[in-house]
């Protein structure tokens, strides 16, 4: 069944100490998928990218306009090479910026 609800996601990258929450609109049916603010949105996007400097792969994410670009670069990617994915994410009509399905594999803290 699926629902939407307000709460909090977490995206296990670093360890429980080193992974933070985000507070977001909660989809959940087939998956948790995270709805967030514009605001929530650059914290993450600057998240993201930390994540991707400390292991060297994964996805990288940047600002194009009003549009989050995430970049998915392997573990075997050379500079200069094409990326593994491009995925653009525009905020739907109620400012949120949804992340998840198969980019992305949330734990929610409040017990979803």
């Amino acid at each position: 069944m699926e629902r939407e609800f307000d709460g909090h996601v977490q995206l296990t990258q670093l360890g429980a100490d080193g992974d933070p929450e985000f507070p977001a609109r909660i989809r959940t049916g087939t998956g948790v998928i995270a709805g967030f603010t514009r605001e929530t949105t650059e914290q993450f996007v600057k998240w993201i990218n930390m994540v991707r400097a400390a292991f060297g792969s994964g996805w990288s994410a940047e600002w194009d306009g009003d549009t989050v670009v995430m970049t998915l670069h392997s573990v075997d990617w050379e500079q200069g090479s094409e990326p593994d994915e491009v995925v653009r994410h525009n905020a739907d009509g109620n400012g949120r910026f949804w992340f998840g399905g198969r980019m992305f594999m949330w734990d929610t803290p409040d017990g979803v």
